[in-house]
Parts: structure tokens; sequence; C-alpha cells
């Protein structure tokens, strides 16, 4: 990347309206940045299209770039035939179009979010940005878009605070490096958390499904997602065969319950992710009806637990 540095700098920055975009073989190019104040052909055939409003400021310009350059001019020559007013843009040539420019807003903006996140909230320099997260930031009509996933995760590699980036079903897997990370607990700063609370037993999933748990919503400290509604949940609700798939989850420990967002949810931690995504979801009714009769016992009040399985 190329810029244009200048002493004592004093930025009047003004509107701008590209009329015409010229795209110039590389030596023309060249020679063009290199004399700017040359007479040109192509901007003497042109000029008529260049001025400058003076009723409101507005430079209407001709867009100048170069084969192999990803740079570009902003001319406006004010009826002669050479640079009478220039500045020099870099990625000049998004300019063209306003669809790429748009894009590429948007992509900055999500990689912002993503990284300010994520290494504000992981303790472990591992952090995963939900799927849900990912498509809200590209917004509707994008979020699909298979290319746009790519490029993103290219521009999060290419961010100084990622160490690496590896793209899910469940979203971004994203390492940073622990410089970046304010809240990083160390092994040993965990392991004297962990010999503090020593005498302090957190319960389990397990432990608590004594009480029958009504529209709850299970969701993890490192994932920001919408988790699925649990119509019913009791130490009844999984057959043995269930409880022995989603052990896992059942021993996952209980950090807090309490009214959020999404109405009573429950925080667990212990478990991966994507693991209670999947046994909240299998609990509505997002698995076959195999499975579903398999892992979940037929609720005695005659009531399906899951209304995703009734209308299939």
């Amino acid at each position: 990347m190329q810029a244009v540095f200048e002493r004592k700098p004093d930025f009047r920055l003004r509107d701008v309206v590209i009329e015409t975009v010229i795209r110039l073989p590389k030596e023309e190019y060249e020679q063009f940045l290199s004399s700017p104040c040359d007479s040109y052909e192509f901007i003497e055939k042109n000029s008529k299209s260049m001025l400058m409003d003076e009723k409101n400021g507005v430079f209407y310009c001709m867009l100048v770039t170069g084969e192999g350059y990803r740079d570009g001019v902003l001319v406006e020559a004010e009826g002669y035939p050479y640079a009478r007013y220039a500045s020099y843009v870099p990625d000049g040539t998004a300019l063209c179009y306003d669809s790429l420019s748009k894009v590429n807003g948007i992509l900055a903006k999500a990689v912002e979010e993503i990284v300010e996140e994520g290494t504000n909230m992981t303790t472990t320099g591992n952090w995963m940005t939900d799927r849900s997260k990912v498509e809200t930031l590209l917004g509707e009509g994008q979020s699909e878009n298979p290319c746009l996933w790519k490029l993103l995760q290219d521009m999060l590699g290419e961010r100084p605070e990622v160490a690496q980036v590896d793209r899910m079903d469940e979203g971004f897997d994203i390492y940073y490096y622990l410089d970046f990370c304010p809240n990083y607990i160390s092994e040993e700063g965990e392991a004297a958390v962990q010999e503090a609370g020593a005498d302090v037993k957190v319960p389990q999933l397990k432990d608590i499904l004594c009480a029958r748990w009504e529209d709850i919503h299970l969701v993890h400290p490192e994932v920001d997602n919408v988790p699925h509604t649990i119509a019913e949940l009791d130490s009844k609700t999984l057959t043995e065969a269930g409880k022995t798939v989603w052990a896992d989850v059942l021993n996952a420990k209980v950090e807090r319950v309490y009214q959020g967002f999404y109405g009573l949810q429950m925080e667990l931690s212990g478990v991966k992710p994507s693991r209670l995504d999947a046994f909240a979801g299998m609990l509505g009714g997002y698995c076959t009806v195999q499975e579903y009769e398999t892992w979940v016992n037929e609720p005695t009040d005659g009531k399906p637990i899951s209304p995703q399985l009734e209308s299939t």
C-alpha cells in the first residue's frame, strides 16, 4: 500500500462525485503518477465533465486507475488538459463500485466487533463467535454467501490479535494472542482460584434436575448465540440411553441461573458450546424421530415436549 504524506498537513475535505472512471495501461498510469501536471489526452477529452460547483462546493471528478494497481487518483481539471486539482486515493479502485464499498464496510465492521468481543471476553485466549452473530453482522441477504464467510475468515486471520481462526458449523473458533486478552487467566491463576474455592461445590446440571424447569434457556459463558427454548426439563426428561449419550451436558457446571434477554437462562460451563446447543436443539425436536424417542421419555401428562416433532 502506498500513500501521500505532507509536512504539516491541512486536511480540507471536499464532497466528491465521480463522473467518469478511466483505467490506464500500467506504463501510462505510472507516467501519470510521476507527472500529473503534464497534459494528457484522456483528461482533455473528459474535461467538460469535471468542475467544482461553486454553490455547494462539490467536486465533480474523474477517477484515474491503472492496470495492476489498487490505488487511484481523483482529478478535477477545471477545463484544462492536466490534473489541476487532484487527490491520491489508496485502494481507490474500490470506489468504482458502490456495492464493493458497501460490502467492504460491512466486513470491516464485522471484524472489529468480533475481535473486540473475543479479546475482551475470553479468559483462555480462545473464543467462539456464534454463527447467528456472524449472520447478524453480515446482514440479511448476505449471511449465507460462502464467499463472504471465506473473506471474513481471511480478514480475521490478518488481524494482529488473531493467532488462528477456524470456520466451524457453529461459527468461527478463534485463538487470540494472549497479549491482547486483558481478562486472560493463566494456569497458575486458575489453579489459585480453584484452590481458593476448593471447599465450594459447584452444582452440575444433573444435580438441580430434581426440580422441574420450564421454558429454560441453556447458555454458555464463552458463546453469544440465540439459545433454544426448552419447554420442560427435569430428572425424568431423559431415558437411561439419553442420560448416557448426553452425560457431558448433564455433568456441566451450573454457573448461575438468572432472568436474561431470552427469559429464564441457565449458564453452564465445562461443556462444549456445540454440545450444549445440540442438546437444547434435540429437546426442541431438531433431531430424528428415532433419536428423540430413544433419548426422551414420554411426558406423563400426555403433552408433547417437542412442538417441532409433533408437527412432523
